[in-house]
């Protein structure tokens, strides 16, 4: 709920797992009331390289790198946010996020697990879109 307006709603909280390079995977992604752009973002890791796709959990600018994006694309067709193929330190367009050096296969692994879960998600989401756009605005 918004702190100042108890009728709105901040942000959607979606639990999202998946498969990393050397086991399981973890998250939760906040959707901005818009239910399209990512408010924010966390994961988790059971036995990821420490250094490289355990920056996933232990690199907060990594998490960073989500805030704003976009999950629907103009057309209103769900595309996620993916991680590219390591890390340029360019701005990307609102669907891709720069990747990290080294963790390729984490990398894929959480792309696949966000691509997964909200797919799982998209008719709720889809249920909630009106009102929620209605409620927010």
């Amino acid at each position: 709920m918004d702190e100042k307006d108890s009728t709105k709603v901040e942000s959607y909280v979606f639990p999202v797992y998946g498969n990393g390079l050397w086991d399981r995977i973890w998250g939760y992604v906040a959707l901005k009331g818009d239910l399209e752009t990512i408010a924010g973002i966390s994961f988790g890791h059971k036995a990821e390289t420490p250094g490289l796709g355990a920056r996933i959990s232990d690199d907060p600018e990594i998490r960073e790198r989500y805030h704003g994006k976009k999950i629907y694309d103009a057309s209103g067709q769900l595309v996620s946010v993916s991680m590219v193929k390591g890390e340029q330190g360019n701005p990307l367009d609102d669907h891709h996020i720069d990747g990290m050096s080294g963790a390729t296969m984490t990398g894929k692994g959480v792309n696949n697990m966000l691509m997964d879960y909200l797919k799982c998600y998209e008719a709720y989401i889809n249920k909630l879109k009106p009102t929620a756009l209605a409620v927010n605005q």
